[in-house]
């Protein structure tokens, strides 16, 4: 009896499945297809650019631009010129002609540097404004033998037992370290200053007003002890008037440039309290580097 019953129930579970395979399934929903592509001639908010004739395929986005090499940029440009990059090396006697009773006392002295110049150029490539930042250290022996000395203040070794006082010193040497800024213009003379695959030699010249921001130290000897030495240290700043020329050489996709420099600058220093220590300086410098 009860196999009896399990038989029928497994028969009606065959005939059960049976019925639901045998039932339609129901189609996806349906996607809607992509709308077509504006035929040749229609409106279309994305405009494609096509090479003229003679010319080879350029990608989708090249504009025409007087700006750049051949008159094609792969990509949107401004009204005016590329902008292009350099970095510098600079050296150089350093000249002291004036400034103070300290500067007197200063030989000429010699400036190494280096930086970097950012162009931004006109249509016609042949002339640039030109921002500067770099860096650079300065250093001038003093004159001990001929100089003299000069009256500075000096801290006491011991300031609870003995009074601040003005002693005469000799003046060792001045050492000066910067951050240097400026903005100018450059002319090229026969051809364009970007990289635009020519052979050629150009040349070029500029001129430029900066500043300088650094620290100085001052080494001095005491004439009561010239086995000793003092030293004093100050924030300085600098104006900067200068004017260059160089000649240029292509190199491929990068150009070698070198030349001259010349620069007048005035140094606003209190490294000798009482006695004034500005500067005035004519610094004749030899440069290279290279420009992308």
């Amino acid at each position: 009896m009860r196999a009896t019953r399990y038989l029928a129930s497994a028969v009606a579970g065959m005939i059960w499945i049976a019925n639901a395979a045998a039932q339609p399934i129901a189609p996806a929903p349906s996607v809607p297809a992509p709308p077509a592509a504006p035929a040749a001639g229609g409106s279309s908010s994305t405009v494609t650019l096509t090479a003229p004739p003679g010319l080879p395929s350029y990608p989708a986005g090249t504009v025409h631009s007087p700006a750049c090499p051949g008159g094609l940029c792969n990509g949107p440009v401004g009204g005016n010129g590329p902008v292009t990059y350099e970095i510098y090396w600079r050296t150089g006697p350093t000249l002291v002609v004036g400034g103070s009773e300290f500067s007197g006392r200063l030989n000429t002295g010699w400036q190494v540097g280096g930086g970097a110049h950012t162009f931004f150029f006109n249509t016609a490539r042949d002339a640039a404004w030109v921002l500067d930042t770099g860096i650079s250290y300065n250093y001038n022996r003093g004159r001990q033998e001929r100089g003299g000395p000069l009256d500075v203040y000096t801290p006491p070794f011991n300031r609870q037992t003995q009074p601040d006082g003005i002693h005469p010193h000799l003046v060792r040497g001045l050492h000066r370290t910067s951050f240097n800024f400026g903005f100018g213009r450059d002319w090229w003379i026969t051809g364009t200053g970007t990289v635009d695959g020519s052979t050629h030699s150009n040349s070029r010249w500029g001129v430029d007003l900066g500043g300088r921001w650094g620290t100085s130290h001052v080494d001095l000897v005491p004439t009561a002890n010239l086995n000793n030495y003092l030293r004093k240290r100050a924030v300085f700043h600098s104006v900067v008037l200068g004017t260059h020329a160089d000649w240029e050489r292509p190199m491929g996709n990068w150009i070698l440039f070198a030349g001259l420099r010349g620069e007048f600058d005035y140094t606003f220093l209190n490294v000798v309290p009482p006695n004034g220590s500005d500067i005035v300086g004519v610094n004749l410098l030899f440069q290279m580097g290279v420009r992308y």
